[in-house]
């Protein structure tokens, strides 16, 4: 997405990620449905983008609902493969813990 793209850039040229994790996070708008399989591919993206060595890449997914795009099993072994670690966190009661199980087995959802 253009979202990560952005984030991307801004951490090529900042060398902050806390800058531009809060960049983005600040462009996030509810509603439209969630799909996992975007936002995973876009994970790869940025890792591939960043020469992330195998190994040595760490994931937080965070998501507001249940995941209603296309299965995205292939993309969390892409990420396990490369030996990534996956954290899932679900926020709010919309969260489906089984969909981010997938990611994380040790996923958590919290709703307060």
């Amino acid at each position: 997405s253009s979202s990560w793209a952005y984030v991307s850039q801004m951490i090529d040229t900042s060398g902050n990620f806390t800058s531009a994790a809060q960049s983005l996070l600040n462009t996030i708008v509810i509603g439209g449905g969630t799909n996992y399989n975007t936002g995973l591919d876009a994970a790869i993206t940025v890792f591939s983008q960043l020469d992330s060595p195998a190994g040595r890449g760490n994931l937080v997914f965070l998501s507001d609902g249940a995941n209603n795009g296309p299965v995205y099993t292939s993309q969390v072994a892409t990420l396990q493969g490369l030996g990534y670690t996956l954290t899932a966190l679900g926020m709010g009661s919309s969260a489906e813990l089984t969909s981010l199980q997938v990611i994380d087995p040790d996923a958590i959802v919290v709703t307060d």
